[in-house]
């Protein structure tokens, strides 16, 4: 598309980029290494359970530049 060149000095160019700080991550391969013939009940709680959230976190960037005369 072709603009008039006093339509061109308005036109902004833009863009958005969403980063993934802290992504979701899959515990099922999260071994705890015990001595043989250990009972659960002997083994600390907080070995056994991990709290995550349920979404990850991230951040938008944008940008706009405009056309500098």
């Amino acid at each position: 598309m072709k603009y008039i060149d006093p339509a061109v000095n308005f036109v902004w160019f833009t863009d958005k980029k969403m980063f993934t700080i802290d992504p979701p991550f899959n515990l099922q391969y999260d071994w705890v290494y015990v001595p043989l013939g250990t009972k659960k009940w002997h083994i600390n709680p907080s070995c056994l359970l991990r709290m995550r959230s349920t979404f990850s976190r991230s951040v938008m960037v944008s940008i706009a530049v405009p056309k500098w005369v």
